[in-house]
């Protein structure tokens, strides 16, 4: 029987990039940052945990989504959902693992092994999570309504979770590393409490109406996965999204991992005022998906893009620009804007 998306399941489905965003841009803005300068980890060292979590990322995704694809034949997927499940999994390791990423006096082994597990962690409820509108929705109208939710939710996590460490930081003080710690737990507090949501106010396809049709085992699913590759790049339209989605991942990993330490060393700012900065961007941030949205509709998406890169291009140069003006008063200012 048809269900219908009511406003309730939107704002469920959309909790979850308090985790699949929000935890993203904590970690892009602060995390290495944390490392470098309070846990004393060589950069190069701190900066590798990152590159081989996201290398580790693309190969638990296909795995993670081949397991879910068959757990609801397991007494527990037939229980809570063969995808919802896995946000059960999820919800005491992030209140666990999360704040333990945040702590200082460990070795680079122990940051590198908690980044893995957090790794885990993260693709088990996300991955799993994010396929839910072709289970909760039948018309292109209701997974927009899901999808335009989950985008609003987006802006708005990374905005205060990246506003967590500089209010810490402005009541502990600019160099005490516990600032970072209590952030994490706080942030981590709302991420738990948003799956609880997400849980709540998300269904799955009645079992009787999914139908698996082969179970592959990894192997398999890995293999048929990289035998397309080679054929899918004939496809014109599928290299250019593909370098497209590459260029743009690659920008916003190095611009949020360098960002901090771009206004803390080279503009003469606190880290307080890094860490609002950094929020507020994120929160001004909805208005620019509005903004990108109303494009596309009138202009369409190629257009759309070509204006949002020709922004991204000016920005950066003022980026450069604003180095004249270091230790200004108006800096924070310039850098919302």
């Amino acid at each position: 029987m048809k269900r219908k998306i009511t406003f309730m399941n939107m704002i469920g489905y959309a909790c979850i990039n308090f985790l699949g965003s929000g935890s993203q841009a904590i970690i892009s803005a602060f995390l290495m940052f944390f490392y470098t300068q309070c846990c004393d980890i060589d950069p190069l060292k701190a900066g590798s945990i990152f590159t081989i979590t996201r290398l580790m990322d693309a190969v638990l995704n296909p795995l993670v989504g081949s397991i879910s694809d068959n757990f609801g034949k397991t007494a527990i997927g037939k229980r809570f959902g063969r995808r919802r499940s896995f946000t059960l999994i999820g919800i005491p390791l992030v209140i666990i693992v999360f704040p333990i990423l945040w702590t200082t006096g460990h070795s680079f082994s122990f940051y590198f092994v908690m980044n893995l597990i957090w790794e885990l962690t993260f693709t088990l409820v996300v991955v799993t999570g994010t396929t839910l509108p072709a289970e909760m929705a039948t018309s292109a109208a209701d997974k927009t309504k899901l999808v335009s939710a989950k985008q609003y939710f987006g802006q708005f996590s990374s905005g205060i979770a990246t506003a967590f460490p500089a209010f810490f930081a402005a009541r502990m003080g600019d160099d005490n590393p516990r600032a970072y710690f209590f952030a994490g737990v706080t942030y981590a507090a709302i991420m738990v409490l948003s799956l609880v949501v997400f849980y709540a106010f998300t269904f799955e396809r009645d079992p009787k109406d999914v139908h698996v049709t082969e179970t592959k085992s990894f192997a398999e699913t890995m293999k048929k996965m990289l035998a397309d590759i080679p054929s899918a790049m004939q496809i014109k339209s599928f290299r250019l999204h593909s370098a497209m989605m590459l260029l743009i991942g690659i920008y916003k990993n190095l611009a949020a991992g360098v960002f901090t330490y771009f206004v803390v060393y080279c503009l003469s700012l606190s880290k307080v005022e890094a860490g609002y900065i950094t929020g507020a961007s994120q929160i001004i941030s909805i208005v620019a998906v509005t903004v990108t949205i109303g494009l596309c509709y009138k202009f369409g998406g190629p257009k759309a893009f070509n204006y949002g890169a020709a922004v991204v291009f000016i920005t950066c140069l003022g980026f450069v620009g604003l180095t004249k003006f270091e230790g200004s008063s108006m800096l924070v200012t310039m850098l919302v804007v």
